[in-house]
């Protein structure tokens, strides 16, 4: 991926000093960064009845598994590694 550009508002920079005293704006650029997400399931158990499919599955996901810390837009949070799992019941 590359770089991308966001220009800031003539607005917003032309009022910027006089609500943040001595603060920098922020870039207009986001560098490159690469992304890679990962979601792993295992089907703990299956039986099916006469109306439906109950079920259980494990499972985990990966959000930004390189951790490639980074931005999506200037203003954005500042974006690490994120790891989640969970247990899904179908009764």
């Amino acid at each position: 991926m590359g770089e991308a550009s966001y220009p800031l508002a003539d607005a917003f920079t032309n009022l910027a000093p006089f609500f943040a005293a001595g603060a920098a704006l922020p870039q207009e650029q986001v560098p490159s960064y690469n992304l890679l997400n990962i979601r792993l399931g295992y089907l703990l158990w299956r039986e099916p009845t006469n109306d439906y499919i109950r079920e259980a599955e494990l499972g985990i996901s990966v959000f930004n598994a390189l951790n490639d810390t980074h931005r999506e837009h200037p203003l954005g949070d500042l974006l690490g590694t994120r790891v989640m799992g969970w247990l899904t019941l179908k009764l």
